[in-house]
């Protein structure tokens, strides 16, 4: 089955339709209750909808800033690589008796 924009927004009017028919059933009372109910679902949703938008462009920053500064000590540094460990050249100086 695939799914495409059309059945995508076909379920979106289906799920509308049954939402409001369920309304129209209630009394006064429940109606109330149920729009609330209904209203702090939706913002609970586009809460969480934000918060991972934001994480992840968090996490895209994150990222960039961590490229950088590596690259920034890459470009600095005074050695050699072996792999991901850098072997300073400061280090190579004569050794201090003990």
């Amino acid at each position: 089955m695939r799914v495409t924009g059309e059945s995508i927004l076909a379920g979106l009017v289906l799920a509308t339709c049954v939402v409001l028919a369920v309304r129209l059933l209630l009394g006064p009372r429940q109606q109330r209750r149920f729009d609330a109910w209904l209203r702090a679902a939706w913002t609970g949703l586009i809460g969480r909808m934000q918060r991972l938008r934001h994480w992840r462009s968090d996490r895209a920053a994150a990222k960039k800033a961590a490229d950088e500064a590596i690259e920034r000590a890459a470009r600095r540094a005074n050695g050699q690589w072996d792999g991901n460990v850098h072997r300073s050249d400061s280090f190579k100086g004569p050794k201090k008796p003990h």
